[in-house]
């Protein structure tokens, strides 16, 4: 899902999807995290996103697909049918394992990718992720009947 991070950039890919650039703009291991383990704590879709410099990429998390769509910094739309989509049959519990196992993999890094991160954060981002990290691993354990197979999602369960 990501690569390794490189000079505040960290590439971003599903199956069936676009490699996707995203920057250091956007604090990406703190606010996925997030949005992954509200997104399995409440069992609702979540999203994520990030900047591309210019552009922003947005990742709908849903039970069984994500949908990603870019849109750049204009209001206007010219052509509605033309925006870059994308649909990956990642589900949602393979999307927070893979979050999971890619942020864990390359944790130093990730505990630095943020635009206003200064050295003396990276050890209390370290921690922060580390937390995360082990809330994240605990809801995948814990949801994993809920998304096997032929396991139907309506509303709260």
């Amino acid at each position: 899902m990501f690569s390794n991070i490189d000079a505040g950039w960290a590439d971003f890919e599903l199956p069936g999807t676009y490699t996707y650039g995203l920057s250091y703009l956007t604090p990406v291991p703190f606010e996925w995290l997030d949005a992954a383990i509200h997104g399995l704590e409440t069992l609702q879709p979540f999203c994520v996103k990030g900047y591309l410099e210019p552009g922003r990429m947005i990742c709908t998390v849903s039970y069984r697909n994500c949908y990603v769509i870019c849109e750049d910094d204009d209001r206007a739309v010219e052509d509605a049918n033309k925006l870059p989509f994308k649909c990956s049959t990642m589900g949602m519990l393979e999307f927070c394992q893979q979050l999971a196992d890619d942020i864990q993999r390359d944790l130093d890094a990730w505990a630095g990718f943020y635009s206003h991160c200064e050295d003396s954060d990276l050890p209390a981002n370290k921690q922060r992720l580390l937390q995360k990290l082990e809330r994240l691993r605990e809801l995948t354990e814990q949801r994993r009947d809920t998304f096997a197979e032929g396991q139907m999602f309506i509303g709260w369960l």
